[in-house]
């Protein structure tokens, strides 16, 4: 028997007013243009994003919206380098990588 607790995976976004899920909508159209690269991990994804078109105070509203709505994520910023972008970490338990997919519509490449 699996001992970890099964959370559901499900957003409330009625812990956001209007406003707030407005802003979300709009951080979320960000993150999808300013997104140069995509990094599968072992329990979610990490979207590097390129610093001129999302600044790190949008990252760090969206991951601060997200954490209010969707308890279940597990958000983690990486503050880039000289050489590397910013990365907005998002994974979590059990099916959480599946739910972000969705979310973010990640398709798996299939292996040459």
């Amino acid at each position: 028997m699996d001992s970890r607790k099964r959370v559901a995976l499900s957003c409330d976004l009625s812990a956001l007013d209007v406003a707030q899920r407005k802003r979300r909508f709009l951080l979320y159209q960000l993150l999808q243009v300013g997104t140069v690269d995509i990094v599968e991990l072992p329990d979610g994804y990490a979207f590097h994003v390129d610093a001129v078109a999302l600044i790190a105070q949008h990252v760090e509203e969206l991951a601060a919206l997200e954490r209010r709505c969707c308890p279940f994520l597990t958000i983690t910023l990486r503050a880039g380098t000289a050489d590397a972008q910013l990365a907005l970490e998002i994974g979590g338990g059990d099916g959480v990588k599946e739910f972000i997919a969705a979310e973010f519509g990640i398709r798996k490449q299939p292996r040459p």
